[in-house]
């Protein structure tokens, strides 16, 4: 958010703190004081649909940072739950299928990154010459 000074607005501003908190929109538009029909106007805004955007980009980053973490414990507590005879079958298959959903994108994430570190350094060579 810009904070302080920017040309957005301290309403608009907690508009989106509010949203990001989870709240329905004629929730945030009442917690903020105005009229629901205005934060819908806003939402349908380009500046304020960016703000929000970026807003919710910097949250999930937090929380994504926060579970990266954490990831050992998650780790460990998925294969408890797996290994624990009293864990429905249904809760096991859900677990396993997203930890090996999760690997699997995690090494076709690194495989790309290695692929365009291949392709940034064949285009710098290709400049030398």
């Amino acid at each position: 958010m810009k904070g302080h000074g920017s040309k957005f607005g301290r309403k608009k501003e907690a508009a989106l703190a509010a949203l990001l908190l989870g709240k329905s929109q004629a929730e945030a538009a009442r917690s903020v004081g105005v009229d629901p029909s205005t934060l819908k106007r806003w939402l349908r805004s380009t500046d304020f649909q960016a703000e929000y955007l970026q807003a919710r980009r910097e949250a999930t980053s937090q929380a994504n940072a926060r579970l990266q973490h954490n990831s050992n414990a998650i780790v460990s507590v998925a294969l408890k739950l797996v290994a624990d005879a009293a864990t429905p079958a249904s809760v096991k298959a859900h677990l396993c299928l997203g930890l090996l959903d999760r690997a699997n994108k995690s090494l076709e994430t690194e495989d790309l990154l290695v692929r365009v570190a291949s392709l940034e350094q064949a285009a710098e060579v290709s400049k030398v010459r």
